[in-house]
């Protein structure tokens, strides 16, 4: 809603009802005579917090300085602030009618629906992603740890998450006469290893240091366990 002294999103608006789907709605009112919004009416439902779609909404108002700017007197902006003030109240004491609680209530459980749909369709989305990038498998797996083992060189295996850029990276170390392995910052039995690399990304490579640099070196991989 806007008139010339003061403005606030309408209870119609995208702003409003995307609010009162998440069960929590703002309206700020720009005030004329003001640099920022100088009155803000809250409406949360009681379900807000416990993910419940049905209860009571309950408002309140929050003020503050805002700024004062310089094209209006004192009493001037006062006076747009106190009839903003006045129309944030009765917009307060209508959203909780029993009309408008019946409808926040509606645009509630219209949310928790929608809200539902999306992480469905996230989580489908995230199955295919996964199925179109199959774990490695302990075969390749063991064969990638004793690739790596065999080696003297500088080597290292960065595996990837499924479906994802994640990176874990195994390294390889001399201790005496035993190469030996680290994950996650320690030292890790040789089927250990195995175990976590088998569950990562067939993506994942044998990287050999050259000239400064990691290059990829993947040796042939059999199908995966």
């Amino acid at each position: 809603m806007k008139n010339e002294k003061f403005s606030h999103p309408a209870i119609d608006s995208d702003h409003f009802i995307s609010g009162a789907k998440r069960g929590y709605v703002s309206i700020p009112f720009h005030v004329d005579g003001f640099w920022t919004d100088v009155i803000t009416l809250y409406c949360q439902s009681e379900g807000y917090k416990a993910s419940n779609l049905e209860g009571k909404w309950s408002c309140s108002i929050s003020t503050s300085s805002g700024g004062r700017g310089k094209d209006l007197s004192d009493i001037e902006a006062y006076g747009n602030f106190a009839q903003a003030l006045m129309v944030a109240v009765g917009l307060a004491k209508k959203l909780e009618t029993q009309e408008m609680q019946a409808h926040l209530n509606e645009l509630f459980k219209q949310g928790g629906i929608e809200q539902k749909q999306a992480e469905e369709r996230t989580k489908k989305a995230r199955e295919e992603a996964v199925a179109q990038d199959p774990a490695l498998g302990e075969t390749a797996a063991q064969e990638l740890i004793e690739a790596a083992l065999g080696r003297d060189d500088v080597v290292m295996i960065r595996a990837y998450y499924r479906a994802s850029t994640g990176e874990k990276d195994f390294t390889f170390f001399q201790s005496g006469n035993v190469r030996k392995v680290k994950m996650d910052g320690g030292v890790v039995s040789r089927k250990f290893a195995i175990h976590k690399l088998a569950v990562m990304s067939v993506r994942s490579r044998l990287l050999v240091r050259k000239d400064g640099q990691w290059t990829p070196e993947q040796p042939a991989i059999t199908e995966n366990a």
